[in-house]
């Protein structure tokens, strides 16, 4: 009765705060959102609660459209993101929340900014492009606004050098992790010259044409989409020691069919894209399947924004999907609780998941985790 009573205080409190929150925004220049109204592309609607599904790009050429769209990444800063395009032997980069295309570069070549058929991209912390050049073998890094940097790694089997690399990703030490596919390894290189660090394969059984990499920086943790054997592995970020491993062939709750492409979505889930279940799983960050995702199509790319949104390239149709922060993830805001959570936290958990459970787009819905968490403390 006392906690119902200090929840509705508290919802009270936070009501007040959103209301002043959104009476600040009404004070900022209303031009953004009537542009991007206005300027947005086509919606479609295709889950059963009739979610909102942002598509950019459509078969083409010309700036703005995709052919066959691989990796994708969110510059955390700039709002925009990244998609590599393997029949254009490109990449482009849009606006983060309206989808328009502001810059494309690169052509077909084994030249710097040149590329062949590239299949990966990450956004280190510097805000520095990534680039998987897949057919050339190697990566090419660039600044924010496309200026070439550097590149490493040639054809070959020896250390340093890779054969049709799929993926990488990025961590706050510095480093840049590639999924070398066809040398069965993920091998680990310097983020300021691109230099070799070390390698490693799954203590427990080797990896088979390994095709997505994540990176928890928080836990120390490197995801890897085992894709051939079905399951995805989990390595320590220092020096690549095994921690373990998860998944098994298999259309049920539990399994994979050839994971692809992964991502971490709001530091509390491993979202993996099930290629040949066309799905989307996610799972805790200790490998715990928690549901899936329909897709319906081959996904070979996926990121999420500061926004909860995620971003998902569907090569065989040739644009980017993005979805709004997701309503199939059951408690997506909540923490997990473990025995030993002090009582005052589990509180606070169980108010914050309450006020999650309200209309996603309520303004009091979108306050942050961390402001939520202050003010519940604070009370």
């Amino acid at each position: 009765m006392m906690e119902t009573t200090f929840a509705s205080a508290v919802v009270g409190c936070l009501l007040f705060i959103s209301h002043a929150r959104s009476r600040t925004a009404v004070a900022a220049p209303p031009r953004r959102r009537r542009r991007r109204m206005a300027t947005s592309p086509s919606i479609e609607s295709l889950t059963a609660r009739q979610e909102e599904i942002l598509v950019i790009g459509s078969y083409g050429t010309r700036t703005g459209r995709l052919m066959s769209p691989m990796g994708v990444a969110v510059h955390p800063r700039r709002e925009r993101m990244v998609v590599v395009e393997q029949e254009n032997h490109r990449v482009q980069v849009f606006s983060a929340q309206q989808g328009r295309s502001l810059f494309a570069f690169g052509q077909l070549g084994s030249g710097s900014s040149e590329f062949r058929r590239p299949a990966g991209v990450a956004i280190d912390h510097q805000g520095r492009i990534v680039i998987v050049d897949q057919d050339n073998h190697r990566v090419q890094v660039f600044s924010a606004v496309r200026e070439f940097l550097f590149e490493f790694g040639q054809r070959g089997s020896a250390q340093g050098q890779l054969l049709r690399p799929a993926a990488a990703a990025t961590s706050r030490l510095g480093r840049i992790y590639v999924a070398d596919t066809n040398n069965h390894r993920v091998q680990v290189f310097s983020a300021s010259d691109g230099s070799f660090l070390f390698e490693f394969g799954g203590s427990s059984g080797k990896f088979d044409r390994p095709s997505g990499v994540a990176i928890d920086d928080e836990l120390g943790r490197v995801y890897v989409a085992d894709t051939n054997n079905h399951r995805v592995q989990v390595f320590a970020v220092p020096d690549g020691s095994f921690l373990f491993e998860f998944g098994e062939y298999g259309s049920g709750a539990q399994h994979f069919s050839f994971p692809y492409a992964l991502t971490l979505y709001r530091r509390w889930y491993l979202l993996v894209s099930d290629l040949r279940n066309m799905r989307i799983t996610a799972c805790t960050l200790d490998g715990e399947f928690v549901s899936h995702y329909t897709v319906s199509a081959l996904v070979h790319g996926l990121a999420c924004d500061n926004h909860g949104r995620i971003l998902m390239s569907l090569t065989s149709h040739h644009h980017v999907r993005v979805l709004p922060p997701c309503s199939w993830l059951p408690d997506e805001w909540r923490p997990h609780l473990h025995a030993d959570t002090p009582v005052h936290v589990a509180r606070v958990v169980r108010i914050t998941t309450m006020i999650r459970s309200l209309e996603p787009w309520t303004p009091l819905a979108l306050l942050p985790n961390e402001l939520l968490f202050q003010v519940f403390a604070f009370l």
